[in-house]
């Protein structure tokens, strides 16, 4: 007679199987899980063999030959978080086509145009009391030095190459210098004739005798060159590619990887320079007529100051083409000022009040403030 099976007995062998079951599977880590696309791995600990899935950085990708570690893109491409594969980034610069540019070329061979009849008139009036008023030879220098800058704005527009980026670090610095320069030692002339020549007589003479102004124009370019030198050894011009923290996704290609230090270190002479200019100009703000020209200057150098300061706001605050873009745009306003509102004035009077461009004009004028001084 057979012997029932009792529930008790089926229940144990139907618990060895499972357990025979669950010996033969392999086992699954809980300590880790598995990563997604983009993410790397990062061992929880030295020795161990669990790690945590961490994302991709934007600025480099994942790459499955390296497990552990997110390879950085190239400086022209560019990736998202969590990124597998890097993408090309658009590179920017001032273009050609933008309307921007255009105006500012537009104003540029204005500029050249009016500095170019400037110089012209100046060669044919060369003898009367207006041109020596306003400099005599050394006018043709300033001439010169504005023409120079106006035909280097386009250097500016396009794609910057190492012959472009010197042009932009050294054509418009030296030039507006040399401006500045001279706009310096023919205040410091006015006043000396008007004023200083009563109190220094001796020093007077000398300046007179050894051609004192063109041996401090000498002395200023030489500590330009020195100072663009150096700038070049610091920060030669070349043209870099840029990251554009608010755009990913472009790069902006400049001259100059410090352009804010470079543009500080190509201005300082020349924020020294308008300086001067203002405490000559506000010594002889009562000359003559013929010989006053505080208001017109002190428009330039305001001018300058302020492009300036404005400048050095935009490289603080921004990168790439918008910085470019206002560093030629400040330039062109600084060349037009001193085209226009120097000489524009003495054009003036040569073509329109040719009665004040005589020799007995202006003697009458130096009697009349004569007179006043006494």
């Amino acid at each position: 007679m057979a012997i029932p099976r009792t529930p008790s007995l089926a229940l144990c062998h139907w618990n060895m199987v499972n357990l025979l079951v669950k010996l033969l599977q392999v086992p699954i880590s809980v300590c880790s899980q598995q990563c997604e696309p983009g993410q790397r791995r990062k061992p929880t600990s030295v020795s161990s063999c669990c790690f945590e899935c961490i994302d991709c950085e934007a600025g480099t990708f994942f790459n499955h030959n390296d497990l552990y570690n997110c390879q950085p893109c190239p400086a022209d491409q560019w990736s998202s978080a969590r990124s597998q594969e890097c993408y090309p980034r658009l590179v920017k610069y001032l273009q050609w086509q933008e309307g921007t540019t255009v105006v500012l070329l537009l104003f540029s061979v204005l500029g050249l145009i009016a500095t170019i009849v400037i110089s012209v008139t100046f060669a044919i009036h060369s003898h009367t009391p207006v041109v020596k008023s306003a400099g005599g030879r050394m006018c043709f220098l300033m001439l010169a030095s504005l023409i120079i800058s106006f035909v280097n704005v386009p250097m500016y527009v396009g794609i910057p190459t190492e012959f472009t980026c010197v042009c932009r670090q050294t054509a418009f610095s030296l030039c507006f210098t040399v401006c500045i320069s001279c706009l310096t030692v023919r205040s410091f002339q006015i006043v000396s004739i008007f004023k200083m020549a009563a109190w220094l007589p001796k020093a007077y003479s000398y300046w007179m005798k050894y051609n004192g102004q063109y041996i401090f124009i000498t002395v200023i370019i030489a500590l330009k060159v020195t100072i663009t030198v150096t700038n070049f050894i610091i920060h030669p011009p070349a043209p870099v590619l840029l990251a554009q923290e608010d755009d990913p996704p472009t790069v902006a290609l400049q001259c100059n990887k410090s352009y804010k230090l470079a543009l500080l270190m190509n201005s300082s002479l020349d924020m020294f320079l308008s300086i001067l200019c203002f405490c000559f100009f506000y010594m002889d703000k009562e000359l003559p007529k013929n010989y006053n020209e505080a208001k017109y200057i002190t428009l330039c150098m305001t001018c300058y100051s302020i492009s300036r300061i404005a400048i050095f706001l935009v490289v603080s605050r921004y990168r790439g083409v918008l910085v470019i873009l206002c560093d030629a745009m400040c330039m062109v306003i600084n060349l037009l000022g001193i085209s226009m509102r120097y000489f524009g004035p003495k054009c003036y009077l040569i073509f329109f009040h040719p009665e004040r461009n005589t020799a007995a004009y202006v003697q009458t004028a130096i009697q009349s403030y004569t007179m006043r001084q006494d």
